[in-house]
């Protein structure tokens, strides 16, 4: 009889199961799950009774063979929640080599969500900069600003990828677009309005299904486990970096300690927990009539969706929902109850936008799913030194999009060369055809990939084996986004130009698998030559989070115009004049050594204003011969045999 015949206590009991009632249901699922067993058992049961099975049962017993429960856990693996989103039996492989069940869920543990808002709202805008989304605001009467934001503390102890602990940093947005009666709610002097934000959506009584209105801009992530780092930045877009993250409860004190790698602090948190959950509701209700937001009950069970956003660095949105049967117990936050630390990034970014937490909300005992996700695996580079790098947190590089073999290229005649990309955003992977070197209202998307064919070179007059088609293949694979903020030292004019000296206050160059930052010294020993270009000398010493140095330097050029060179000497400049640089790097540290033969290109942006500069960096790497000529079979500069010399 094979497999069916070995004999356990589990197979035993689905037998009998079966025989009693034909199909095995989801109670039966969770008598056999009450029986001791191994994984080996649960696997057996699943072949043997294949087609008794119903789809939540399979679900149940499918997710117990790949993450047997926590031993120290309650289990809340089967509340009816479960039984709507199932375990398939599909699996994922990340860049570390983890296969676990193709769904993301939370079984249990407990989260801690803080409430605030930000005093600093065009920092808070400058981090969602280039997405499409804005922060909401909250508008109080005597004409304050503030935006909306989250800090989210979480310690998992049962989920489908294994037990681990996990921080967000979150900004509640809306799209660019959004008419200003749903992108500012009007505020409430008692602290409460920043909470009304994930009550003000829509509900559906036929389903139970209550859907947030707003989005929650996921903008980093720290998390405790490898696997959780790779998942999120492979299939949610998500800045996740790894940390440590320590909650602990004694009766209604819960303290929270949280830090990035390296013990370098972001928050310490002690809260007294309120007696009465319900409490805090009045002040809620209070805030919500003066917002004009009803404030509604929803029925036990129902099923609250969060729409999450996320990107890594500067790159492409990714879109997903986070799914919960259950809401936080909230309460005020005592001033000095939450103190940020400005020795990690995650620290500076949240004292920078002046974010103050105003009401916390406690889950005890968290569930939910994650859906939406992205089914895609981790990219395989092929060819050069980039095949065998080592990415950064021992994470994922940057990933595959769904093939383009057979998309179509209508592409417009155009001396720049195109490249296809592959946006994995809220429309579900749109195709666009990006030139690499325009700039007019596009911003490149850190997912280009496949060449496209490179169109015929400006036709003019050729001598000897020079071809007049493109001849070598080429792509680039986008390494990472550069920020610096900048500081002026003018020099004056020299022989060569009018020389000015530009300073990095503090810059970060961060991407899919390296995060950077750079450190004091940094300087661009740029000058502007009288046909108004800028010319570009860049030397900068950056240094990863765990210590490891890296030595950066690239030339370039930024445009400021025909009339440039004689408003530069009056101190005037073009708001947001382009660059291009072409940087290349060296470091002694094995890790990294890839990226001592790898040669970049840069394209971006100067804020002359705020004096920052921003650019996107991408790794050139030519391919094959594209388009051999009758001139050219064999070689460059090969000349025909009947051609005179």
């Amino acid at each position: 009889m094979g497999i069916a015949s070995r004999d356990s206590g589990m197979m035993r009991e689905a037998s009998l199961l079966a025989a009693a009632g034909g199909e095995l249901g989801n109670s039966d699922a969770i008598r056999l799950l009450q029986v001791p067993h191994s994984t080996e058992d649960v696997k057996d049961v699943l072949q043997a009774f294949d087609k008794q099975l119903s789809r939540e049962a399979k679900s149940k017993l499918t997710l117990d063979a790949f993450v047997p429960p926590p031993p120290d856990a309650v289990n809340q693996r089967h509340e009816p929640l479960f039984d709507k989103y199932v375990i398939s039996g599909r699996t994922y492989i990340t860049a570390s080599g983890a296969v676990i069940p193709n769904e993301l869920q939370y079984y249990n543990g407990e989260m801690v969500h803080f409430y605030g808002e930000c005093t600093n709202v065009s920092e808070v805008n400058e981090a969602l900069a280039g997405s499409g989304y804005k922060a909401v605001t909250l508008k109080y009467a005597d004409g304050r600003q503030t935006a909306v934001a989250q800090l989210w503390s979480n310690r998992f102890t049962d989920t489908s990828i294994g037990p681990y602990s996990a921080m967000f940093i979150v900004v509640v947005a809306v799209r660019d677009d959004a008419p200003s009666d749903q992108a500012s709610i009007k505020a409430d002097s008692n602290g409460a309005s920043s909470v009304l934000v994930m009550l003000d959506g829509s509900f559906d009584p036929a389903t139970a299904v209550y859907e947030n209105r707003e989005r929650l801009f996921m903008v980093r992530l720290l998390d405790t486990t490898q696997v959780a780092i790779d998942v999120g930045r492979e299939r949610m877009g998500a800045d996740k970096r790894p940390g440590t993250i320590d909650m602990a409860r004694s009766g209604r004190r819960l303290r929270l300690s949280i830090n990035a790698q390296g013990e370098r602090g972001v928050v310490r948190a002690d809260l007294e927990l309120a007696d009465d959950p319900a409490a805090y509701m009045s002040e809620v209700a209070k805030a919500a009539a003066t917002a004009g937001i009803p404030l509604r009950s929803f029925p036990r069970g129902t099923e609250y969706v969060y729409p999450s956003v996320a990107r890594i660095g500067r790159g492409a949105v990714v879109c997903w929902q986070w799914r919960s049967d259950l809401v936080p117990r909230l309460q005020s936050v005592v001033p000095g109850a939450v103190v940020f630390d400005s020795s990690s990034e995650e620290g500076r970014m949240l004292l920078a936008w002046g974010f103050i937490p105003k009401v916390s909300g406690y889950v005890p005992n968290v569930r939910g799913v994650i859906t939406g996700l992205a089914d895609r695996m981790p990219q395989q580079f092929r060819g050069g030194s980039i095949a065998s790098r080592e990415p950064a947190y021992g994470g994922a590089p940057p990933l595959v999009a769904a093939s383009v073999a057979s998309w179509p290229t209508n592409v417009a005649v155009s001396k720049v060369p195109l490249l296809r990309a592959a946006l994995p955003g809220e429309l579900g992977g749109m195709v666009g055809q990006l030139p690499v070197l325009r700039f007019v209202a596009q911003e490149l998307s850190s997912r280009l990939q496949t060449p496209v064919k490179t169109l015929a070179y400006e036709e003019r007059p050729v001598a000897g084996a020079v071809s007049r088609q493109p001849r070598w293949a080429w792509d680039t694979t986008f390494l990472g986004s550069f920020t610096g903020m900048l500081r002026k030292e003018v020099v004056g004019v020299t022989p060569d130009g009018f020389r000015i000296d530009w300073h990095l206050k503090e810059g970060n160059f961060v991407g899919p698998d390296i995060d950077l930052v750079a450190l004091p010294g940094a300087v661009d020993w740029a000058r502007i030559r009288k046909d108004g270009l800028g010319i570009v000398s860049v030397q900068a010493c950056f240094e990863t989070r765990t210590g490891e140095r890296i030595y950066g330097s690239y030339g370039g050029v930024f445009d400021l115009g025909p009339d440039g060179y004689a408003r530069a000497l009056r101190d005037e400049f073009d708001p947001l004049p382009p660059v291009v640089v072409t940087p290349t790097f060296a470091t002694a540290h094995p890790r990294f050594a890839w990226l001592n033969r790898a040669q970049c290109i840069g394209v971006g942006r100067v804020d002359m204003n705020a004096l920052r500069v921003e650019f996107d960096v991408y790794v050139v790497r030519v391919g094959d011969r594209a388009h051999p000529t009758k001139n050219n079979e064999n070689g460059i500069g090969r000349r025909n045999s009947g051609e005179q010399p």
